[in-house]
This record gives C-alpha cells, sequence and structure tokens, in this order.
C-alpha cells in the first residue's frame, strides 16, 4: 500500500485515538455507532474487534473497524477523511486489508435508495463485494438507539452460511438476542 499504513489501536492511549473518535463521530450517524464508553471497552476488552487507523505518510487519513467471528470477518465501519476520498485509496485500503487475510468478508450497507448509498455499494462492487439481496435490520447499538433496515454485502463470502454467520454477528458484535 504506496505511503498506506495500517495502524492497530489496542489501548485508550494511543495518540491515533482521538482522531479516530472524531471521524467515527462525524461519518456515521447516531444509531450507527456506539456510544463512547462502549467503543472503549469494546476496545480494551474484546480481542475479536480491530480498531485500525489509516495513515498516509503518517498523517491520519481514515478507520476500519473489523471483527473476527468464527470464519468470517465483519466489516462494521470504514471511513476516510473528506479532503482523501475519491482519489482510490479506500480501494486500496480494503484490497490491502484482505490480502493480509481478513477473509472471508461481510458487511452492512445502507439500502440503494439515494444516490450516496448507491455510490456506497458500487464502491463495494468495485472491491469485489456482493450485494445478498434479503431483508435484513441492523440490532440497536444500545436501548437508545434504533434498528436500522440495511443490506448484507459479502466477499469471498458461501452464502450458504450466510443467515448463522448473521446470527452469530448479532450476539458478538450487538449483544443481541432475538427472545
Amino acid at each position: 500500500m504506496e505511503n498506506l499504513k495500517l495502524h492497530r489501536i489496542t489501548n485508550k492511549d494511543d495518540p491515533y485515538l482521538r482522531p479516530l473518535w472524531e471521524l467515527y463521530c462525524n461519518a456515521f450517524p447516531e444509531d450507527e455507532r456506539r456510544n463512547k464508553e462502549d467503543f472503549l471497552d469494546r476496545l480494551r476488552s474484546d480481542h475479536r474487534s480491530y480498531y485500525h487507523v489509516i495513515l498516509k505518510e503518517g498523517t491520519f487519513i481514515g478507520l476500519i473497524i473489523l471483527w473476527k467471528l468464527r470464519e468470517v470477518y465483519y466489516l462494521e465501519h470504514f471511513a476516510i477523511v473528506p479532503e482523501a476520498r475519491s482519489n482510490g485509496i479506500g480501494g486500496k485500503v480494503l484490497r490491502n486489508i484482505m490480502e493480509k487475510g481478513f477473509t472471508p468478508m461481510i458487511g452492512e450497507v445502507e439500502p440503494p435508495v439515494d444516490d450516496i448509498a448507491r455510490r456506497r455499494i458500487e464502491f463495494y462492487r468495485r472491491a469485489g463485494f456482493e450485494l445478498y439481496d434479503m431483508e435484513y435490520m441492523q440490532p440497536p447499538y444500545s436501548k437508545d438507539k434504533n434498528s436500522l433496515k440495511m443490506r448484507v454485502i459479502g466477499r469471498n463470502f458461501d452464502q450458504a452460511k450466510l443467515l448463522e454467520t448473521i446470527r452469530e454477528l448479532k450476539e458478538v458484535v450487538y449483544q443481541y438476542f432475538d427472545e
């Protein structure tokens, strides 16, 4: 990844945690993210979560948060700072992550109801992801947040295991259990 580097944050004293948190809050609506306490708790205590910052020549330009499930990696959050978008960095980062073995991979995207959502889906398609044709509700991150109608994307993923993986995703990432 020419001049690009991934740096994994493993503790709250990392100097890149502050810009990661700021981009996280600016790039994702309230219902699509954790509160700060839960965010920091997962960083400290959950070995299955991978909080990465993306650096270009040592300068923070983005974030990518992944989870290791039993057989799949879950792409929870991915954002590039506005001034670094539209020059291929996002695609390079995704290719690099997958070359490093973070595959097979699934993620969630907004349904293709507007131009922004359609462009986002097309970005993931160019990176080799498939948009699965199924109903999916993203569980809320906490009791004060809402469930969201989303779509599931995947890359190098056996679709037969999709429902099993979604069940695991809800238990591990959202700590959500059907009653």
